[in-house]
């Protein structure tokens, strides 16, 4: 999970819901929109590099664990603490049950752009990050 954990550090950063122009899709509701306001609030909490909220309130307790632990702030704030210009493109969300995986593009300044799954499941009202798959 450290390894999950620092991607989605290096990661993220304005999340795109939706294009322009006339023929735009739904506004985005119900799980799909709750797992974007996550993805959202993940990279609010990385811009403000608060990482202990991001452990405590984001991640699964498993995620948690598997990043650390009680080091989780630490160890994500030793490599999320230089990224710069991070950036998350929501590309799709799919909702299986208490489940939902969301697939996005990360890119960083001076990284290229890589495709990953977000893995969350749905807790306490909303849906927490329980892994990182690329």
């Amino acid at each position: 999970m450290v390894r999950a954990a620092i991607l989605v550090i290096t990661a993220l950063g304005a999340v795109a819901l939706s294009g322009c122009g006339e023929d735009d899709p739904e506004p985005v509701k119900g799980a799909p929109k709750q797992v974007a306001r996550t993805i959202a609030r993940l990279q609010l909490l990385t811009e403000r590099k608060d990482f202990q909220v991001i452990c405590r309130e984001l991640f699964t307790a498993d995620a948690r664990r598997r990043a650390g632990g009680r080091d989780c702030p630490k160890l994500l704030a030793e490599t999320g603490n230089d990224v710069r210009a991070p950036r998350i493109e929501l590309l799709s969300v799919t909702i299986d049950g208490e489940r939902a995986r969301a697939k996005v593009r990360t890119s960083a300044r001076g990284q290229a752009p890589v495709e990953d799954e977000i893995e969350l499941v749905r807790e306490r009202g909303g849906y927490r990050i329980s892994s990182l798959t690329s």
